[in-house]
């Protein structure tokens, strides 16, 4: 599956929502108009970050490397990124739904954009962020989705398929996971040991593929 399909399943008919990567959404919204999609950034749960561009130090084409992120980083090229398609300085042929980084876009294309979203002038909560631990952390996070979701693919596919057959989707809310934050929080402390991290690796899918399994049988 691609990071694009579920904002495609949303358009096809589907899912009725899903998370989307923001660009992915707003260059749809975009294309097909505020009325037929919609797309919401909580703002109290939302990290705003840029995509970086850099000049490699000693390239052979310096002056013609600096002209070029001098011309992505324009107001006017900046535009491109946040007008829909067909709009006067926009995109010609589709909708790119990025945000800029130029504050003088968001002057000149009030009114105009894909999204009225300023990130110059959101209100976001400040917060320090410990990337050591935060590294870690998704290390382990990244073995339990994998555990969970993709290695156990199968059968979890197989009990939704049973639940919407006999109308019990209702129960798809027994499927969750007993791992905690503090659990990940412990686990990411000693995660660089292999046979702790494929002891536990095997002890989440068992514990998943036996946790479908139960959620699939007959209630009484």
């Amino acid at each position: 599956m691609s990071s694009s399909a579920p904002v495609k399943a949303v358009i096809s008919g589907a899912a009725v929502a899903s998370l989307s990567i923001d660009y992915f959404a707003l260059a749809k919204l975009g294309d097909l108009g505020p009325t037929n999609l919609g797309f919401q950034l909580p703002l109290d749960q939302t990290v705003v970050n840029v995509d970086p561009i850099v000049m490699l130090k000693g390239a052979p084409n310096l002056k013609a490397a600096g002209r070029f992120i001098e011309f992505l980083l324009s107001a006017a090229t900046q535009k491109l990124f946040v007008l829909p398609k067909g709009v006067k300085e926009g995109p010609l042929f589709s909708t790119l739904g990025r945000l800029a980084v130029n504050t003088k876009t968001y002057d000149e294309t009030e009114g105009l954009r894909v999204t009225p979203l300023n990130p110059f002038r959101l209100q976001m909560p400040s917060f320090v962020l410990d990337r050591e631990h935060a590294t870690k952390m998704q290390f382990v996070l990244a073995d339990l989705i994998g555990a969970v979701l993709i290695d156990a693919h199968a059968e979890l596919k197989s009990t939704v398929r049973y639940l919407r057959k006999t109308q019990r989707m209702g129960e798809f809310k027994k499927i969750v996971f007993p791992i905690t934050e503090e659990d990940v929080h412990k686990l990411a402390l000693i995660w660089s040991d292999q046979s702790v991290r494929n002891r536990t690796i095997n002890s989440w899918l068992t514990h998943a593929r036996s946790l479908y399994s139960s959620v699939r049988k007959v209630p009484r």
